[in-house]
């Protein structure tokens, strides 16, 4: 017997198809003990920078619409 409307039919279980996954995706990585990879040397050290320029705005009491433009010009200065 075949579905009077085959798309929707088709759509339907496309859509219980991806639910299923969705829902199940994040267990199976769990339990095959996936994690995620630690972050690069270059990227600890970036974030480090990052958090370090974001102590130094939070110090100067600076309102919130000028913090890009400090953590931009904070982030070139050289490395020290």
């Amino acid at each position: 017997m075949t579905p009077r409307h085959p798309i929707r039919h088709l759509v339907r279980h496309l859509a219980g198809l991806s639910l299923g996954l969705a829902l199940l995706g994040p267990a199976a990585q769990a339990e095959t003990g996936q994690t995620a990879k630690p972050p690069s040397p270059a990227r600890q050290a970036q974030n480090q920078r990052m958090a370090q320029c974001s102590q130094d705005f939070k110090a100067t009491g600076r309102p919130g619409s000028e913090r890009r433009a400090f953590m931009k010009e904070c982030l070139r200065k050289p490395r020290s």
